[in-house]
Order: structure tokens, then C-alpha cells, then sequence
């Protein structure tokens, strides 16, 4: 499953017109095209209004990014997990970080993927559960004990719960492979410049492909281009794509 991440509606709408089975929002994304930093800086309240906005917009499954479950207890996430299900999620990343610095103690984050899944069972929906390590981000381990600490972690995110795992920034197919063989669950990775071929990342279990702020990267650094041209004092823009204001509409039913 390929999914270039939206961060509203009119961006999930695009994804889903051009053929793609599901929406998957990225925190950074939507965080920043809001003008919030990433790392639940955005207010939950706002998070659950786009979610809402998109599973409207769209008619595809929508997957959110949860981040750390915007919560200190399991309860709280247990109870932002209903809102995001109420507002038309039916899937969520969550990750294993307490900050930059800190791993959240494996039997903690257990838990909380544990909430996740009771809480969909609770209202009848299935909720998707794609648990995120961190474990190649934060700590400055060294890349083999990083890679250990992914495996281990990840093997008991699966027997909490999670349908899929999410090595974030692991590119290597051989640690890759390793997460697969422990946990017997697909594996989520970020398509980066560094990313190995497809048919090689199936090799060793990948079967979700995201692309995480990659999507808004690319529409800012069209806004980007089109306004140096514009100062320059091209006001043609000729060759630059378009989507008119009627397809807008078109595109959100509206």
C-alpha cells in the first residue's frame, strides 16, 4: 500500500482521485501547514476537526497520525482514541517516544496500543494500528543496537495489538528482514531518497509505504518556485501545474 500523506482535505481528496485505496494523514504535515511544529504542538481538538473534515472529503478509509496518543495515561489515549473514531478514523500511527531524547518504557507503550485496540472493539471498528519505534531517532544509539532495540520493541507491539509495524528512518533490508521475521506483521517505512527498490523492500516484508511530510514538501516548494518567478516577473507561470478552483470543488463534493 502506497500512501503520499495529506494534511486536509482538499490534499486527502487529490490522493484519493488519483486511484490511491486509502488516506493517511502525517502529524508534521498537518502540524505545519497550520503553523504549529510537529510533536502534538497542534491542539488534539484541532487534529479531530480535520480528521473530520477529510473522512468527509473522502470516501476511502482515513488513517491518522496519532503521534504519542496526545495523552499521559492510557485512559487519555483511550478516550482520544473514540474521538478520532467518531470523527471517521479507522486507522492510527502511534509512536514510542516520550520526547527527542526518551523511548517510553516498552510495557507502557504495550498499554497504550492496547487502548487503541479496546477501544475500537468497543465501537465496532476495526481501527488499523500502525506502531511506530523510534528507536533509529532518538537516544544516539549506535545503528546495531538501535536495530535490536527496534526488534525487540516491535515484537511486543504485535503481541499487544498492532497490525503493523513502523521502523521509522531504517532503511537497511537486512534489519528490515530481521523486524519481519520477529514480529510476522507488515512493516511501514518512509520513502526517502536512501529507500531500496521496491520489489526488495517486499523481499523482507514491507507492505506499507509512506511518505510523511514528503507530499506538503512538494506542494510548498511549488508555491515556493512560483513565487520567486512572480517576484522575478514571470506572471505566466507557464509550466506550472494547476488545479482550477471548479476541480477544488469537484474534487471535495462541494
Amino acid at each position: 500500500m502506497l500512501l503520499p500523506n495529506a494534511w486536509d482535505p482538499l490534499s486527502a481528496a487529490i490522493v484519493a482521485a488519483a486511484g490511491f485505496p486509502a488516506v493517511a494523514t502525517a502529524s508534521s504535515a498537518v502540524a505545519l501547514s497550520r503553523g504549529y511544529d510537529d510533536g502534538e504542538q497542534l491542539p488534539f481538538d484541532e487534529l479531530v476537526t480535520t480528521v473530520r473534515r477529510i473522512a468527509t472529503a473522502v470516501e476511502v478509509p482515513v488513517s491518522v497520525d496519532f503521534e504519542r496518543g496526545y495523552g499521559a495515561t492510557p485512559d487519555d489515549v483511550r478516550r482520544n482514541t473514540v474521538k478520532l473514531v467518531a470523527a471517521g478514523g479507522v486507522g492510527v500511527n502511534i509512536e514510542d517516544s516520550v520526547d527527542h531524547e526518551t523511548l517510553r518504557p516498552v510495557e507502557e507503550q504495550c498499554e497504550r496500543i492496547s487502548v487503541v485496540r479496546a477501544a475500537g472493539l468497543e465501537l465496532g471498528v476495526p481501527i488499523v494500528i500502525n506502531a511506530r519505534t523510534d528507536a533509529f531517532i532518538v537516544g544516539g544509539k549506535a545503528g546495531t543496537e538501535a536495530a535490536a532495540i527496534a526488534v525487540s520493541r516491535l515484537g511486543a507491539y504485535r503481541e499487544a495489538g498492532a497490525d503493523c509495524v513502523y521502523p521509522i528512518l531504517c532503511d537497511d533490508l537486512t534489519v528490515l528482514d530481521r523486524i519481519h521475521q520477529a514480529t510476522e506483521a507488515p512493516i511501514n517505512v518512509m520513502l526517502r531518497p536512501s529507500t531500496a527498490p521496491l520489489s526488495s523492500l517486499m523481499d523482507v516484508g514491507v507492505r506499507r509505504i509512506s511518505m510523511g511530510p514528503g507530499l506538503l514538501a512538494i506542494a510548498a516548494g511549488a508555491v515556493g518556485e512560483a513565487a520567486r518567478r512572480m517576484a522575478s516577473g514571470d506572471l505566466d507561470l507557464i509550466g506550472m501545474p494547476r488545479v482550477t478552483t471548479t476541480e477544488m470543488r469537484q474534487h471535495l463534493g462541494i
